[in-house]
């Protein structure tokens, strides 16, 4: 069985398992021999997703899209059951497809590198939902951590930096269920 066929495998796997499947597009057009065939995996592999974290930049490249409601319209189209677009100037909208919330950054410091900071933005949105936040209050935990990373050189943010703790991360008043990191 070749590496493709594994990895086809193991997504069936975690659907019969009723596994929540997460997917950040992330497209890097350099990284595909053709636009279509880089079309033709999303669209497979969407199909199998229930959160997804698309940019407008990259759905812009990748399928022409250009307004924020047309790319989640085309997500939900897919079957994709939570939305969560990373928009320019700092800003996140999630679409449930019954629920529809846009959040900004408040973050007003330096951007010392952005290296991770989607990344980031996608653990600690994940980490407020399945916690039991708000859409409003996750896309929030996201622009908070993803702040932080931005606000430090390289992806990770070391232990010198000022800790984080789940009351930083979510806001409605939730208890946390164990420490940030």
């Amino acid at each position: 069985m070749c590496i493709r066929d594994s990895f086809w495998t193991l997504i069936d796997s975690v659907q019969q398992q009723q596994k929540t499947l997460v997917f950040d597009p992330n497209f890097r057009p350099r990284l595909w021999p053709d636009v279509n065939l880089a079309r033709d995996f999303y669209q497979k592999i969407l199909g199998y997703c229930d959160v997804v974290f698309p940019s407008l930049d990259d759905d812009t490249l990748l399928w022409g899209l250009s307004e924020p409601e047309a790319i989640i319209d085309f997500y939900h189209s897919l079957g994709v059951a939570e939305v969560v677009l990373k928009l320019p100037a700092a800003k996140a909208m999630v679409s449930t497809g019954h629920e529809q919330v846009l959040r900004s950054s408040r973050y007003g410091g330096a951007v010392v590198d952005t290296t991770g900071a989607g990344d980031a933005f996608n653990a600690a949105y994940l980490h407020a939902r399945y916690a039991g936040a708000s859409l409003a209050a996750s896309l929030d935990a996201g622009h908070r951590l993803a702040a932080k990373v931005i606000g430090v050189r390289g992806a990770i943010i070391w232990h010198n930096a000022e800790p984080m703790s789940d009351s930083s991360i979510v806001t409605d008043g939730l208890p946390p269920e164990e420490p940030f990191y």
